[in-house]
């Protein structure tokens, strides 16, 4: 295996990560314990990465930072739309009832 395809693998398995968090974020709305300033920073971060990649030509980074400077910065435009507001709870995650006589 040479390296570029060690650098491909990377580049899927590092943006796998949003998806979850994605999915989850756009199906509740629920954005508590997630920090706006730490994914502006992740966000801020990749983007200079992706200018860095870029005026090198290299496409690995190129690929991984644009896909990370979306992921990142989707994720930090939930959080800054929905933050202190209501949601929707999770299929399943409803409080649990009190017992009968307490």
């Amino acid at each position: 295996m040479t390296f570029e395809a060690v650098g491909w693998l990377a580049v899927v398995l590092t943006q796998v990560f949003y998806i979850p968090n994605t999915l989850r974020i756009l199906r509740t709305r629920d954005v508590r314990g997630y920090s706006l300033l730490g994914w502006l920073l992740l966000f801020l971060g990749l983007a200079c990465y992706l200018v860095y990649f870029a005026s090198r030509g290299d496409p690995v980074g190129i690929v991984a930072n644009a896909f990370g400077v979306f992921g990142a910065g989707f994720t930090a435009f939930c959080i800054w739309l929905w933050r202190g507001r209501d949601f929707a709870p999770e299929p399943g995650n409803s409080p649990v009832p009190a017992v009968p006589g307490q």
